[in-house]
């Protein structure tokens, strides 16, 4: 079991709670569920995340990997494997930072509230 305290829960099912705006609260999961998202949740056997200054999206399907390759993906179209992990891998990768990549196709909502995350 695992409690995520201390965070701003951006719920991805309009019934896990308000689909709109982020707010305080915790999260408990269980095995592979989420079981509950809502302020103050006391959970004594669980191992605590504290997440305090963080945005917290339960339900959120681990997506991110590539997100950082959007804006590059039209230079390398056409490139070999070899040619893509030289070129962007290893080159534009490591100069390329967070602040590079701006939200396009994020609703505004989540945008604001990413910029609390570490």
């Amino acid at each position: 079991m695992t409690l995520i305290k201390n965070g701003l829960a951006l719920p991805l099912d309009e019934d896990a709670g308000p689909f709109d705006r982020s707010y305080p609260a915790d999260v408990l999961i269980e095995g592979t569920r989420i079981s509950a998202i809502e302020p103050n949740l006391n959970a004594p056997d669980a191992d605590v995340i504290d997440a305090a200054g963080c945005l917290v999206m339960p339900g959120f399907v681990d997506t991110h990997r590539h997100v950082w390759q959007t804006q590059l993906r039209a230079i390398c179209g056409d490139w070999s494997l070899k040619e893509y992990m030289r070129g962007i891998r290893f080159q534009r990768g490591k100069i390329y930072r967070a602040e590079d990549v701006p939200p396009y196709g994020v609703p505004k909502r989540w945008a604001s509230a990413a910029r609390l995350a570490p």
